[in-house]
């Protein structure tokens, strides 16, 4: 008989503490459930949860034990018991899978959100920096643009300053001809009007010479 009430007070005190165990489970399932928290928060009473449920199996095990020891009278009553707690330990198990499935499934949702943001706004740089390489391509291409239209205009004052230089070249060696020209005229000219007057003096001295020997011949025929 005082084995049996031994035996009996191990189950008791087993049955004990598994119900210390499903409450405490119970406990952490519903902060699990009823937090809005971060992964990193969820992360202790998960870990928390599986380590009850990993006690409360071992426990089921040691009772399982127990109760094939027990007298003939009371193993199938305990038997009965035991399938009892593992019922409603595999429900417990089960429903902390299925909300721990619903926490991962969230966090994955919510570092998705983020990677997208992150990728958008990566994106969003990328493009921007692509468009400012683009700007500075395009102000560099105008850069060498004016460049080479500068180097052109340098190039057409260049030829047209030339151009001058030989204009004006011609242009005093013009000058310097029109003044021979002007020279040489003048000097025909101031010929021109010695030869005048020399024919003239002939002219007189020829008229004169003449009006003499009619002079002359009137005189001896009187």
């Amino acid at each position: 008989m005082a084995k049996e009430d031994k035996i009996s007070s191990i189950f008791t005190e087993h049955e004990h503490l598994y119900s210390v165990l499903s409450a405490e489970i119970t406990d952490k399932i519903n902060i699990i459930q009823g937090h809005s928290i971060t992964g990193d928060a969820v992360a202790g009473p998960c870990a928390e949860a599986e380590r009850l449920m990993a006690e409360a199996h071992e426990l089921m095990e040691q009772m399982e034990l127990e109760a094939r020891e027990q007298p003939d009278e009371l193993r199938q009553a305990l038997a009965n018991r035991v399938r009892s707690y593992s019922a409603e330990l595999r429900r417990l198990n089960k429903e902390y899978q299925n909300i721990k499935h619903r926490v991962c499934r969230a966090e994955v949702l919510e570092g998705g959100a983020r990677s997208a943001t992150a990728a958008e706004r990566l994106m969003d740089d990328t493009e921007l920096m692509e468009r400012t390489g683009g700007r500075l391509d395009e102000g560099y291409r105008m850069c060498l643009e004016s460049e080479a239209i500068g180097a052109e205009v340098l190039g057409d004052l260049s030829s047209q300053r030339e151009t001058l230089l030989r204009t004006r070249s011609r242009l005093r060696d013009t000058d310097s001809e029109l003044g021979r020209s002007s020279r040489l005229l003048t000097g025909m000219m101031h010929r021109a009007m010695q030869n005048r007057v020399l024919l003239l003096l002939v002219a007189a001295v020829l008229l004169a010479a003449v009006g003499y020997a009619v002079y002359a011949l009137a005189v001896r025929s009187s």
